[in-house]
């Protein structure tokens, strides 16, 4: 069976013909977001046979379609169903009895329309421009109202500035088109200090810190602090649909496994750790993992290296594997007698996207006939259906993205659009003052995955096209804050006790000294370890799933936001430190003063009418009285010393009446 859809837009009167793909294509999940700059989006959906009950054969976003969707029954055995799309969000839609679906969407915009069958690759223009002047036959400038869905300025975006007095899109007015408030304080979709992190929570419901609402899950395919993970496992065939059962209450159901869990993902795949959660700790001892290979792909076989076990809680395991290729599927299994598991869920974390907010430039910007120009920032916006392309007359188009800091990258997937797949392009990596630390030259296919071994500190990627136009739909870029720091805004400190103070998102240890072990390297640590974990209240208790966090910046280290304390400590003690060593000094020139006085004004007399040679050495301290004899005057002097005396024993007619107060003075 094949569909053919053809829509014809009703402002512009143009057709868009939408790609057929084969019914054996079909999948059974999908994850989309709708393009920026259309309206009147419609979700097409095939099912291969008919139903009488066709709402609850789809699953969208956790729900049943809504009674107002139109149905459509075909008598050669497929049914079809229409539903209306309007929120600009992240979209999940999965069939109920696991059966293949059929989907695609359309839209239309003042001046074209799209049809395009999801999970397949489909490049459109996505304009924007700093001018109307020659865009008034289509489009005519509105004054603003916040969230109004409409286009104010005739750029080709809609809802593009936050109420805040700046110019939030770089075209030079203010507050032109406004779109409406959302929690974080940023525009739909985004979060962050510095509006740059993508929102992964179901309907974009994100608190100001990242966090989803309560009871709001991530959105499929995402979870973990801030839902910045990538979940591949929800692309993935599996042999227990269990194990993408996902709730907004931690193990809110769980299976029983007695036989081996299998994840088969559809092309090879880098990942960074796996998550396992269950209904006791019980239940995750003697984990095993084992990597195997499937037909026609080329991909790492046999188990996971230089393993590290992460409790994070009672019930949650993350293991870490240090394997720099590509993997196709895993087997997750349980040594020893067999024994029936309760597990909850099953995460396979491919990483998080550090490039959606990041600043982009190119060489040149397409520009259409109505004056709408191409930007950058289409192709870090998290959505593969816009593109940043480069003029038809750049004969040597770049494409570069900055870090705010430095970055430890692991791969880089590019999404070229219409760039030809002959077309050669070089990969550059710039450090922070623009030294080239590598290059990659391969070709500009239509996903392009470039994998780092030899992760280095990276402030500036650079994308170069032989010739041509350069295309770039959607950069993602797989990596962390380069060490030591960790965290959202890379503003905190990975834990001392991590080798190399490399850590995780959460500030998670990547890897742990022998005899060490759990999230920061504290367990089985030297005394000192316990110490700086108490003094820093890192603890080894925090939760890493979605429903509960500890706050990410209590975890471990110290924040950078207070160097400055820091600072004037260190100062307030050296300044201690100087002061005491110049009083020592002065101390000890005074007494130098005074014990060269006194020699000058007691001269000492030598002993006289010894009659034995016998010395006799003792260490003193004691209070000296000494009678001077043969004087007019029975004055006494008394003087305090710890000197070493040399006595001749003997018959003394005169004695020895004055000693120096110097320390560790010899008088021989």
């Amino acid at each position: 069976m094949q569909v053919v859809i053809l829509i014809q837009a009703c402002w512009s009167n143009t057709v868009a013909m939408c790609t057929v793909i084969p019914t054996h294509l079909f999948l059974v999940s999908y994850t989309w977001r709708l393009p920026n700059g259309y309206s009147n989006h419609t979700l097409v959906v095939i099912l291969l046979k008919e139903s009488s009950d066709m709402v609850r054969n789809f699953d969208l976003d956790g729900n049943f379609f809504d009674e107002g969707s139109h149905y459509i029954a075909v008598s050669t055995g497929v049914t079809i169903i229409s539903y209306t799309l309007s929120k600009r969000k992240n979209y999940f839609l999965s069939s109920a009895s696991n059966s293949p679906i059929g989907c695609y969407i359309y839209g239309e915009h003042q001046t074209t329309s799209y049809a395009t069958p999801l999970h397949f690759k489909f490049n459109f223009p996505k304009y924007v421009s700093t001018s109307t002047t020659n865009t008034g036959h289509w489009c005519t400038p509105s004054s603003t109202i916040a969230g109004d869905n409409t286009d104010n300025d005739c750029d080709g975006y809609i809802d593009e500035e936050i109420d805040n007095q700046k110019d939030d899109d770089n075209d030079t007015k203010i507050d032109e088109d406004i779109a409406a408030s959302t929690d974080t304080g940023c525009l739909p979709g985004w979060f962050g200090t510095k509006c740059d992190k993508l929102c992964h929570c179901n309907n974009s419901q994100c608190l100001m810190n990242g966090n989803c609402k309560e009871n709001v899950t991530c959105l499929p395919g995402f979870f973990g602090l801030q839902c910045q993970y990538k979940d591949v496992i929800m692309s993935a065939e599996v042999n227990r649909q269990e194990m993408k059962f996902r709730h907004f209450v931690k193990c809110f159901n769980n299976f029983t496994v007695k036989d081996p869990l299998n994840i088969i993902f559809p092309s090879s795949e880098r990942i960074s750790s796996i998550q396992i959660e269950a209904v006791s700790k019980d239940d995750l001892l003697d984990l095993q993992l084992y990597f195997l290979q499937i037909p026609n792909i080329s991909c790492f076989v046999g188990p996971c290296l230089n393993r590290r076990d992460i409790y994070v809680d009672r019930n949650t395991l993350i293991v870490m594997c240090n394997i720099s290729s590509n993997i196709c599927m895993v087997s997750i299994s349980f040594k020893g007698l067999p024994k029936p598991r309760r597990l909850c869920a099953v995460y396979v974390n491919a990483g998080r996207n550090v490039a959606p907010g990041s600043q982009v430039t190119m060489s040149s910007y397409y520009n259409d006939t109505f004056g709408r120009v191409s930007r950058g920032s289409l192709s870090v916006d998290g959505e593969s259906l816009s593109c940043s392309t480069s003029a038809v007359n750049d004969s040597n188009p770049v494409w570069k993205m900055s870090f705010l800091n430095a970055m430890r990258i692991d791969e880089i997937l590019i999404n070229f659009g219409d760039t030809s797949p002959e077309e050669t392009f070089i990969l550059k990596f710039y450090d922070d003052k623009g030294n080239t630390i590598n290059k990659w030259t391969g070709r500009a296919g239509k996903m392009v995955s470039v994998i780092i071994r030899n992760r280095f500190a990276v402030f500036s990627i650079e994308a170069v096209l032989s010739q041509g136009v350069l295309s770039i739909c959607e950069v993602e870029t797989y990596g962390e804050c380069a060490p030591p720091t960790y965290g959202p805004d890379c503003s905190d400190i990975c834990s001392i006790s991590c080798p190399d103070m490399i850590c995780t998102y959460e500030g998670y240890c990547r890897t742990c000294h022998d005899g060490t072990g759990g999230p920061y390297c504290f367990e089985g640590c030297i005394d000192w370890c316990g110490d700086y974990q108490e003094m820093t209240n890192a603890t080894t208790t925090a939760v890493i799933s979605n429903w509960s966090y500890i706050p990410y910046h209590y975890h471990s280290g110290f924040g950078l936001e207070n160097f400055w304390y820091y600072f004037m400590v260190s100062l307030v003690l050296l300044t201690v430190v100087c002061l005491s060593a110049v009083d020592l000094k002065k101390t000890h020139l005074i007494r130098k003063e005074r014990g060269d006085k006194v020699e000058q004004e007691t001269p000492v007399q030598k002993q006289e009418n010894v009659t034995s040679d016998e010395t006799i050495v003792r260490r003193q301290s004691m209070d000296v009285s000494v009678k001077s004899e043969n004087a007019k005057s029975h004055e006494t002097i008394v003087q305090r010393y710890s000197v070493d005396v040399t006595v001749k024993s003997g018959n003394v007619t005169q004695s020895v009446t004055t000693v120096s107060s110097k320390t560790e003075s010899i008088i021989e």
